[in-house]
């Protein structure tokens, strides 16, 4: 994971911010945001965020699939909840993991619409493709997608 991406500067934020700025849960799988004090999280590390609003914070939140937890106790108290199954405290190999929303979408929407019979033949003689899953290349055959063999 390119270390502009948000998980990254959101693991670097969480680690090295002060406490009152934002934090771990208790049980390191959420991510609590001072909602009071967001301004000085922004002064404190000014490259977090291209846009520093919380806005931009709640959409990149929103965009990296993260759920909100318990927002209306924590409302109350100031503090915003948020929780992947990616992001937990002392796991950074997990950041390897994540994957933009909308680059699932278009990567799902482009498998469906091409058609495997355009494929050039291996040498093999049979039509493959090749799929691509945490950096390892895997040949899929055609009768994985319920195809005869020619």
């Amino acid at each position: 994971m390119p270390p502009t991406s948000f998980p990254v500067k959101l693991w670097k934020a969480v680690n090295n911010c002060p406490n009152d700025l934002i934090r771990w849960s208790s049980d390191g799988r959420e991510v609590l945001v001072n909602e009071r004090r967001f301004e000085d999280l922004i002064d404190y590390y000014p490259s977090f965020l291209r846009q520093p609003t919380l806005s931009s914070l709640q959409r990149m939140f929103a965009v990296y699939e993260f759920r909100t937890e318990g927002r209306d106790r924590q409302k109350t108290a100031g503090w915003m909840r948020y929780s992947h199954p990616y992001f937990i405290r002392g796991e950074p190999e997990l950041l390897e993991l994540f994957v933009l929303s909308h680059q699932t979408r278009r990567y799902n929407a482009r498998r469906t619409r091409c058609d495997i019979n355009d494929r050039k033949p291996r040498k093999n003689g049979l039509k493959s493709d090749t799929v691509a899953v945490l950096g390892i290349n895997f040949t899929v055959l055609p009768w994985y997608w319920g195809r005869n063999t020619p």
